[in-house]
């Protein structure tokens, strides 16, 4: 499972653990997480095959959001991120990763947070993943 690997690139990297110390959450977080917090989901995935079956790699696609209180701050997480998955190339975890590398970003709003007129500022980053994956028998 890639998103094991994801976590563990972004969780053991000192700038983005800096900043978010362990709020690194698959898919959603919790309603009323601390801020600034990355969310990551994947978006899709496409296993490679061969003419004898499955050649055992993928690549997927990764989107990785970076949620802050100011616009700047969701930047410079995102500026961290991307220092930490862009290029890798090893072991993540358990996780044999070829490359990664970024897509694409953009920027977004969130809702209002609540008791203030503050809105959360997201920058979204997708990412290709190639890595290995086990051989369907």
């Amino acid at each position: 499972m890639v998103e094991k690997g994801i976590y563990a690139i972004l969780a053991g990297d000192h700038d983005v653990s800096t900043a978010v110390g362990t709020r690194i959450y698959p898919m959603l977080a919790p309603q009323k997480a601390a801020l600034p917090y990355i969310t990551f989901q994947r978006i899709s995935a496409n296993h490679i095959d061969c003419t004898t079956g499955s050649s055992g790699l993928c690549e997927a696609r990764i989107q990785v959001d970076c949620v802050a209180v100011g616009y700047l701050a969701s930047r410079t997480l995102t500026e961290h991120v991307r220092d930490a998955m862009q290029g890798f190339t090893g072991v993540a975890g358990t996780i044999d990763i070829d490359i990664i590398r970024l897509l694409d970003d953009r920027d977004g709003l969130q809702e209002e947070i609540e008791g203030s007129e503050k809105v959360r500022f997201v920058v979204s980053s997708d990412f290709a993943v190639w890595f290995a994956e086990a051989i369907p028998v």
